[in-house]
């Protein structure tokens, strides 16, 4: 595995997994160099500072997006949400449970994902699956070409990496392949 962190594997993953689902490897540069002293605390030590790196790296592209979605070029900013909400993804992912930021970060991701949807023409929607007396709230992502009711792929909570598989919707679209991805539980979700 490609280790940009030697001293950090869990934040290596992380970065390897950014770049398999489509990050930049310019831009995981800009964000992972300033981190690489950081690293060496561990897991957990240093993490609010790679979210703050990998957030002002997400922050240019986001303006950047902003720009090009105002002048028209709706795809190219599309692109760019979707590598912003890649980055915040990882960045939030590996924060405490405890950590104070978390719900707005999610959120935020979450939006910068659904918006590269709207721009890409990604067919993404809102769905509830009925579960016993309640029901599970999550986003079901047609295969390109396909109807809203073929058959499809369930990603459900797996010890909190189902983020991303959110990050993924993207790709599964394109491979022919239908998913269906249910939200972290305890995150809120505004529509």
């Amino acid at each position: 595995m490609f280790m940009y962190f030697p001293d950090n594997y869990v934040w290596s993953m992380s970065v390897a997994a950014i770049l398999n689902s489509g990050g930049l490897i310019d831009e995981v540069d800009r964000a992972c160099r300033p981190l690489l002293e950081a690293s060496r605390s561990g897991d957990d030590g240093g993490t609010e500072k790679l979210y703050e790196s990998w957030n002002a790296v997400a922050t240019e592209l986001i303006q950047s997006a902003e720009f090009d979605d105002a002048s028209g070029h709706r795809l190219t900013a599309g692109q760019k949400y979707y590598r912003a909400g890649l980055y915040l993804t990882y960045a939030e992912r590996l924060q405490s449970p405890t950590w104070a930021g978390r719900d707005s970060a999610y959120q935020e991701t979450m939006d910068l994902l659904l918006k590269s949807a709207e721009r890409t023409g990604v067919e993404m929607r809102r769905v509830e699956v009925p579960y016993g007396d309640s029901s599970l709230p999550g986003y079901f992502v047609a295969a390109a070409g396909l109807s809203w009711s073929c058959t499809c792929n369930h990603s459900v909570e797996r010890l909190g990496l189902n983020q991303g598989d959110v990050v993924l919707y993207g790709l599964c679209g394109r491979i022919g392949q239908a998913r269906h991805i249910y939200p972290r539980h305890g995150h809120p979700w505004k529509w």
